[in-house]
């Protein structure tokens, strides 16, 4: 019949994406046997290196160029899970030197709004910009064993662009068509074409 399908845009947004993992001081001193202490008032932490106490600083990292993305689609709606590898990195205040760095799978989730989108469609995503890491040290308590310890909870915040796609059916000629995609778009702000990643991330 001569009909053939090209790929015709349905929904192009940006939306920022929070991953997050936490991690106990107690995990980081197996991890690295550093015997690290968090002061619970001021939140300054200490390690022990060749059996001297010195000051740290925790720094956090993450591969925002290479996360992995399961998203599922909706009527209307972008269902988003995934996960992004990151570490935490242990500096000695004093020296500058990183003493130990740990491993964490950061995860996110999010839903979005997306007028047009059906299940059967395709969806990319595309990191646009790295918006940095940070890590807050809070006092959690275990629920399993009630004991209260400092805990490590690590954040990566990243502007990724969804772009969700359909196949479209090309009638010949003789055949009359009407496209199924919805016109509007939504693209990403300007200038957030650039990636940015920490220099520090290992």
């Amino acid at each position: 019949m001569g009909i053939t399908f090209n790929n015709c845009l349905v929904f192009q947004g940006c939306a920022q994406k929070i991953a997050e993992a936490g991690i106990t001081v107690t995990a980081l001193n197996i991890l690295t046997g550093l015997g690290i202490v968090v002061n619970p008032v001021t939140g300054e932490a200490t390690a022990v290196v060749g059996g001297v106490t010195v000051p740290i600083a925790f720094e956090a990292c993450c591969q925002t160029t290479s996360p992995f993305f399961r998203s599922s689609l909706l009527v209307d709606k972008i269902i988003n899970c995934g996960w992004v590898n990151g570490a935490v990195l242990i500096r000695n205040l004093i020296t500058g030197a990183v003493l130990a760095c740990a491993n964490l799978a950061l995860v996110f989730q999010e839903e979005q709004v997306a007028p047009g989108v059906l299940p059967s469609d395709t969806i990319t995503e595309v990191v646009v910009e790295d918006e940095g890491s940070a890590i807050c040290i809070v006092f959690s308590t275990d629920p399993a064993t009630g004991v209260t310890e400092p805990l490590l909870i690590v954040k990566c915040a990243m502007l990724v662009q969804k772009t969700v796609t359909r196949d479209q059916a090309v009638f010949p000629s003789i055949c009359p068509t009407v496209s199924p995609c919805p016109t509007q778009r939504q693209a990403c702000p300007p200038g957030s074409n650039q990636i940015r990643i920490p220099t520090t991330c290992l």
